[in-house]
């Protein structure tokens, strides 16, 4: 009797010890807490440290011009430029203008290869006024391309791409009334961008530099 009894305390002991080296953080609350904040927090780490590191440069303006001329309402005319110098997975931007848009177009301009390494871009346009007299975007040379969709609504223009290859030269070409509502809203950007970087994905903000010139017909 007394070896049976022996046998199952040691065959206790020994699933005792089983089962602590299966479960390593029996009664070690502080080393379940850092596994956790490990697994939960490495992944934020690492987004940001790379997002700290240069990545894909970009630049983007917004030039605003206005144009007047008597007997027609005031037009404001804006040109957006996005370009990309390396290649980027996604981009989206939202612009507010102060007045409704009656006319834009969004494309990227066309490209002239001089050499291997040397490419020259070229964009026209025109501006001017329709018969209901209307700000029109007019003569423009902008391209289309599968990877960039947009849209307007009122005073809103969205634009938004999937990957794009460098260097893309993306433009927005904008018209709006002055006179068509007596509420003006103000000039409003956002916008962001991704890329990829050590098998991660980077999402920076989008500045846009904003210009204003003052022109007439």
């Amino acid at each position: 009797m007394k070896n049976r009894d022996r046998e199952r305390d040691i065959a206790k002991a020994n699933a005792t010890k089983t089962t602590e080296k299966r479960n390593p953080f029996r009664g070690r609350p502080q080393a379940i807490i850092g596994f956790v904040s490990g697994v939960i927090l490495g992944p934020v780490i690492q987004q940001k440290f790379f997002t700290w590191l240069p990545g894909s440069r970009t630049q983007s303006s917004l030039r605003a011009e206005i144009v007047t001329k008597p007997d027609e309402p005031n037009c404001h005319f804006y040109l957006l430029r996005f370009i990309n110098f390396d290649s980027i997975d996604y981009m989206h931007t939202k612009i507010q203008f102060p007045d409704p848009i009656t006319s834009f177009k969004v494309g990227v301009s066309s490209e002239t290869v001089l050499n291997d390494d040397q490419r020259q871009g070229g964009l026209q346009w025109g501006k001017g006024w329709d018969d209901q007299h209307k700000c029109v975007v007019e003569g423009d040379t902008l391209g289309a391309n599968p990877n960039i969709q947009f849209s307007a609504n009122d005073h809103m223009l969205e634009i938004q791409t999937s990957k794009l290859p460098d260097p893309t030269h993306v433009f927005g070409l904008i018209a709006t009334t002055s006179d068509l509502e007596p509420t003006r809203s103000k000039l409003w950007t956002e916008g962001e961008y991704e890329y990829s970087k050590f098998g991660l994905t980077i999402r920076k903000k989008l500045f846009i530099e904003r210009r204003i010139m003052i022109g007439a017909e």
